[in-house]
Order: C-alpha cells, then sequence, then structure tokens
C-alpha cells in the first residue's frame, strides 16, 4: 500500500485490558479490502491506550470496543 501510495483504512474489535491496554483485537473491515490495513492497524493496537475510567468514574477494563484507524497519505512536496 504504501508503495501504491495507497491510503485506506480498517475497524478493529477490542477488549479493554489491565491498564487501558488493548487485547483480543480482531479486524471487522477493511478497505480496501485486502490491502494490508487490517494487518497493519492489529500491529499497532498494542501502542494504544485508554483511560482505566469512563468520565463516569466506571471502570473500563473489560470492555469492548470498536475504533476505525486511517491511513492517509502525505500531501505531495
Amino acid at each position: 500500500a504504501q508503495r501504491s501510495n495507497l491510503a485506506g483504512s480498517a475497524v478493529l474489535e477490542c477488549t479493554v485490558g489491565p491498564e487501558g491496554r488493548l487485547v483480543d483485537c480482531v479486524a471487522e473491515a477493511e478497505t480496501p479490502p485486502g490491502s494490508g490495513f487490517a494487518a497493519a492497524a492489529l500491529a499497532v493496537a498494542p501502542a494504544f491506550r485508554l483511560p482505566e475510567t469512563s468520565p463516569s468514574g466506571a471502570a473500563t477494563s473489560g470492555r469492548t470496543v470498536r475504533f476505525p484507524v486511517s491511513w492517509l497519505n502525505p500531501p505531495a512536496s
């Protein structure tokens, strides 16, 4: 995708683990299909962290989250 200057996205579904780490992630969608963006999103998901408590004060550990990860091409110089 990078060599082809292709932009794309993936949607991940993960469980919030201890200390806000994302665990047990699965790719729910990828655009364009077969482009490798789902695999790339899964590879970077362990680097993401969520707060250990929600704004209401409830613990987030054990919750399921679903979110998009997008890759955009840099503007041409």
